[in-house]
């Protein structure tokens, strides 16, 4: 009885103190499917399949861009098939069949999976670390001890990190003592970071993940053993100086000895970890690489200007842009007035340039508005923020015709999106992957 008690108490205290992932975000969207009235039940059953997927789409849309995306929207179904595997959480808030005749709307709330969504896309060939992937160094605390070991969560850990096509440095190595702690929150001092960005270097590792633990082992009243886990983590990029990620994970463990209740503890813990962890170590990556596509991305340089735009809807516009993969400059003498001029690098040809500008929607400060063309030459390029039921002051301009020659720039190959290189068709390296991320060489600190 004793022992069913202790059993019932840790299972509840386990529920109650499990932590959150701190990268787990959770979204609210709302999809429309078509509804046969015959096949009801099927048909909601069907869109809630189809709203999982829609749903991991709109995540990839903000990871990358919807041009990417809606590229390679087939070969992504096919690597996320079925959505469920990557979703933590999915849950339908509403259904309504009433306001749209013959259609259902689902309001529904979920959290992705960013590590294993990144490791499946990975080995479908759709995304790739490049021929010379990151290196990954994981190094614990020296509070992890023989009682305490570290090898059940790295074990699982790099194997994650192997599946996705990342390196793994050999923390085993490590002939210095190195001994920094993590507050509760996951937060490192200025001075830690410095301290974990050199032991990186030396190692030679792309990105160093430390790991720290506050084990909490005590005897429990009713006889064994309690431990309340606390496992922290902050990943750094050498040279820079900069906490690209933290978070820490809780978790009670049980056991008749103190090591099994701490071995208790740390397999709640070590899932839940390695997706928490390898999630924003993915977004670090993702912020400090350059995204390569298989085929030919070539950059317009163009002079945009901004007619009848308050500062918002300037913004707005150069967002939207930006989430094309453009680089954008302001020109001198913008600002002046309701007009502005930047100067825009974007890989779009000019006909897809013409009619992604003509096509964009915004609502901003309550209010909507569109951006029409109204004049539209080789380098350079007009557009004017009109409400969007109303037509623009000036005329619009006629649709660009294809240019002969080497495309855009002339050339062969040309840079992607976020400043990457583009395949050659002849001649250039040949990627495998749809989509590659080209880590960027680190920022080094003056101090």
């Amino acid at each position: 009885m004793k022992t069913l008690a202790l059993r019932a108490a840790v299972a509840v205290a386990l529920l109650a103190t499990l932590a959150l992932p701190a990268s787990a975000e959770t979204k609210r969207k709302r999809y429309t499917f078509d509804l046969n009235p015959k096949t009801r039940q099927a048909s909601i059953m069907r869109a809630t399949t189809q709203a999982k997927l829609a749903f991991l789409h709109d995540f990839l849309d903000k990871m990358f861009s919807p041009e990417i995306v809606q590229k390679y929207t087939e070969d992504i179904d096919i690597a996320l098939t079925p959505p469920d595997r990557f979703l933590t959480e999915f849950n339908v808030i509403s259904e309504d069949t009433d306001t749209k005749p013959g259609q259902v709307v689902l309001t529904v709330e979920g959290t992705v999976d960013l590590a294993s969504m990144i490791s499946a896309l990975v080995q479908g060939e759709v995304l790739s670390f490049g021929e010379d992937p990151p290196k990954i160094m994981l190094m614990p605390s020296p509070r992890f001890t023989g009682d305490t070991p570290i090898e059940p969560v790295r074990a699982l850990i790099y194997n994650d990190i192997k599946e996705a096509g990342l390196r793994t440095v050999d923390y085993t190595q490590i002939k210095e003592n190195v001994s920094v702690q993590i507050t509760k929150g996951g937060q490192l001092a200025p001075n830690a970071v410095k301290i974990l960005a050199r032991q990186a270097t030396i190692y030679n590792a792309d990105f160093l993940i430390y790991v720290d633990i506050d084990p909490q082992v005590k005897p429990y009243s009713q006889g064994g053993y309690i431990a309340d886990t606390d496992l922290l983590y902050t990943i750094v990029r050498p040279n820079a100086n900069e906490i690209l990620g933290e978070g820490s994970i809780s978790a009670r463990g049980s056991g008749s000895a103190p090591k099994l209740a701490y071995n208790a503890a740390i397999d709640e813990i070590a899932p839940i970890l390695s997706s928490d962890m390898l999630g924003n170590l993915y977004r670090s990556i993702y912020s400090e690489s350059n995204v390569i596509t298989d085929t030919v991305q070539l950059k317009n340089q163009i002079e945009l200007t901004i007619d009848e735009a308050k500062p918002e809807q300037v913004q707005a516009v150069l967002d939207r842009l930006k989430g094309y993969g453009a680089n954008v400059d302001v020109l001198a003498g913008s600002g002046s007035g309701f007009v502005s001029r930047f100067s825009v690098e974007i890989p779009m040809e000019d006909e897809q340039l013409y009619e992604t500008l003509n096509g964009m929607h915004f609502s901003t400060g309550g209010k909507e508005f569109k951006t029409p063309v109204v004049f539209f030459a080789e380098n350079r390029v007009e557009i004017e923020v009109v409400p969007t039921a109303s037509a623009p002051k000036k005329a619009l301009a006629a649709k660009p015709k294809p240019r002969t020659g080497g495309g855009l720039a002339h050339n062969s190959g040309g840079t992607g999106f976020n400043g990457g290189r583009g395949s050659s068709p002849k001649g250039g390296s040949t990627l495998s992957a749809k989509v590659t991320l080209q880590l960027r060489p680190a920022k080094f600190s003056p101090n």
